[in-house]
């Protein structure tokens, strides 16, 4: 429907209250969970995980949307609240829980943090999204400080790794003969301890 042909009065109710007229917007309608969602997009919306889940879910909803009608439709607020919003801000806290817990995989860092060029890109995120309870602030930063400075040493190993590769790779390329033990075992025990680093750290 579009507003702009509604009367006033099926768009906006007031109320006078001790002489002042309090308007109140009544043509939207909306649900108390769209309320909600609206909220918390608003607060979240710098957030470029957000951004990243709400697409991949939007284009999921659309998707099934069309499917199940046959053609494709422009989704309700109230779809929006449970087809997007819903899933996308449940991957947001289960990724915010795993990543304070330090649950998180290597791969799924390797995954969703690579749009971070910089640690303080990735840390503002990360305060963004945990942003609930401000008398524990001080904590939440620090814990989020060290999973940083893991992923940092993670990112290390893996150009070690990278490294040891390209040498064994130029000395196969080229016939090198020589002692190459060093690089064989840096490279074998890195790639073992990041399997093992990867389950938790």
């Amino acid at each position: 429907m579009d507003a702009s042909r509604v009367p006033v009065k099926d768009l906006v109710q007031s109320a006078i209250v001790d002489g002042n007229v309090f308007p109140s917007v009544t043509f939207f309608e909306l649900s108390p969970k769209a309320k909600v969602m609206i909220a918390s997009v608003s607060k979240l919306n710098n957030s470029v995980l957000l951004r990243k889940f709400w697409k991949e879910n939007g284009d999921k909803a659309q998707k099934r949307t069309a499917e199940r009608e046959g053609h494709k439709m422009l989704l309700s607020v109230d779809d929006v609240e449970e087809l997007v919003w819903t899933p996308s801000n449940e991957q947001l806290q289960f990724l915010q829980e795993r990543f304070l817990s330090g649950a998180i995989t290597f791969a799924e860092i390797d995954k969703l943090f690579k749009v971070f060029d910089k640690n303080e890109e990735l840390a503002k995120e990360i305060k963004l999204i945990t942003s609930k309870n401000d008398s524990q602030a001080k904590a939440l930063d620090s814990l989020i400080k060290q999973r940083i400075e893991q992923i940092d040493q993670y990112h290390k190993l893996h150009n070690c790794i990278d490294a040891a590769e390209s040498i064994l790779e130029f000395k196969t390329a080229l016939g090198l003969t020589g002692n190459f033990q060093l690089v064989v075992d840096l490279h074998n025990q890195v790639c073992w301890f990041i399997y093992l680093f990867a389950l938790k750290f």
